[in-house]
């Protein structure tokens, strides 16, 4: 860690690929960095002198190193991407944590390590899967006794009530973070309604955009998907809305929110509760509609978006502020 503008920083961002390339960046390196519009930490350059003699330049991979597909750039985006979705073993792991963690069923007992045992074993393969368990098969995992057995199956149990906005998020749809899921459950308040939606009328929702609505639609028309959702209900999943009672008359009350950053006193999911039990909503992605963007450190590209369409920054401490003047 280094000081930097009167705080201690240790990371900064390397933006992209592109950017490793074009400032050659290599491990072992040694950077200036420095606060890009006093807020965001980046890498300016690498001190040359101070570079190892044995270093070779860092190359952008060309093939997935689990399951060797050659990677893809999509249209658009720098990131490059295993487009092997469906038989990747390290992707099918990945949407499976994703689907158990919090912010999505929040299944309690069931870490990533937990996770790739049962796929080993073949007893996981698919999220529905999670829900046939039986008590012979997790007696066959190392470390797991009665116990430990009775623990996961109860939190399995006691999962299957969840809010739509986090069985929304447990499905993995690309694009659709957080917030998203959250407008999604409010206009929607089931999953059928919003497997029926067309682009047009999920354009029709504050904060969603064509990316956004064209990969939604996407989701629901692939057949396995759809499957996969009956199977869940099947086992019992029940999604239900949460009904929220806001802060009459609050500063905060039907302005939009943008997070990004690391705040120091509240989490990112605490931050958000408290805009919206002030009557205000938290979206993901940055647009005119926006009204504010709370800015903690190492903030992502949100912040150079939000200050280009003249949205209005808070920092954590003015955002402390405005929840003490109004409360």
């Amino acid at each position: 860690p280094v000081l930097v503008a009167g705080r201690t920083i240790s990371r900064a961002t390397l933006h992209n690929s592109e950017e490793i390339e074009r400032k050659d960046i290599r491990v072992g390196d040694y950077v200036y960095i420095e606060k890009g519009g006093d807020v965001i930490p980046k890498v300016v350059k690498v001190i040359i002198e101070r570079r190892p003699a044995n270093s070779i330049p860092w190359f952008v991979p060309t093939i997935c190193p689990v399951c060797e597909t050659p990677v893809v750039k999509v249209s658009g985006e720098v990131a490059i991407r295993c487009p092997n979705i469906k038989g990747c073993l390290e992707q099918q792991i990945r949407r499976l944590i994703h689907f158990v963690g919090k912010g999505s069923m929040d299944i309690e007992n069931l870490g990533d390590k937990v996770v790739e045992k049962l796929v080993e074993k073949g007893f996981v393969s698919r999220p529905s899967d999670f829900y046939r368990l039986t008590t012979n098969e997790l007696s066959q995992l190392e470390g797991f006794k009665e116990k430990s057995i009775t623990n996961l199956l109860t939190s399995l149990e006691k999962s299957k009530i969840v809010p739509l906005d986090r069985f929304i998020m447990a499905l993995g749809i690309a694009h659709v973070g957080k917030g998203t899921a959250e407008d999604l459950a409010r206009k929607t308040e089931n999953i059928e309604k919003l497997s029926a939606l067309t682009e047009e009328q999920l354009m029709d929702i504050e904060g969603i955009g064509g990316k956004v609505a064209k990969s939604i639609v996407s989701y629901f028309a692939d057949p396995v998907h759809r499957e996969e959702i009956a199977r869940l209900l099947e086992y019992g999943v029940a999604p239900f809305v949460e009904d929220t009672l806001a802060i009459q008359g609050h500063a905060f009350s039907g302005k939009s929110f943008i997070l990004t950053g690391a705040l120091e006193h509240f989490s990112r999911n605490e931050a958000a509760n408290l805009i919206k039990s002030r009557g205000g909503k938290v979206s993901e992605a940055v647009s005119k509609k926006t009204d504010f963007l709370l800015v903690g450190e190492d903030p992502g590209s949100k912040y150079e978006k939000a200050k280009s369409l003249g949205v209005k920054i808070l920092t954590e401490d003015e955002f402390i502020a405005a929840l003490e003047s109004n409360d």
